[in-house]
């Protein structure tokens, strides 16, 4: 499961110049967010990582009208399950919900993830 938490290249969104290293800045390619006040792309920093346990990721999410960047923790936990196999929990930090432009950016980001959590599962189940 490690693995396919940072193996980007499967990932659908782009991600460019990725490591997953504390104090690592990358960004992802175009996100589909037409309509809002976003740049659509999110500036990523690792601030922390624990080997086959945890990632928290600092994403900032620039908008075009000069406001201050919305700023999200996307933090992954994996733990053994009591059934055997792996949990893996996603936390996102820092939503306002009741913004519309960031529902809509917190949207593409959800559809993102479930695809992330997806793919994997479906790769482990064929290995």
């Amino acid at each position: 499961m490690w693995a396919q938490v940072h193996d980007v290249d499967q990932w659908p969104i782009g991600i460019e110049d990725f490591d997953l290293v504390v104090g690592h800045k990358f960004r992802t390619g175009p996100l589909p967010v037409l309509g809002t006040h976003y740049v659509g792309r999110l500036f990523c920093q690792v601030n922390e990582v624990i080997e086959y346990e945890l990632v928290t990721l600092r994403l900032y999410a620039p908008k075009y009208n000069g406001e201050v960047a919305t700023c999200w923790d996307l933090c992954w936990k994996l733990s053994d399950a009591a059934s055997s196999g792996t949990l893996w929990a996603t936390e996102l930090h820092g939503v306002r919900d009741e913004d519309p432009q960031e529902r809509i950016l917190l949207t593409v980001l959800k559809i993102a993830l479930r695809w992330i959590h997806g793919h994997a599962g479906h790769c482990l189940g064929c290995s």
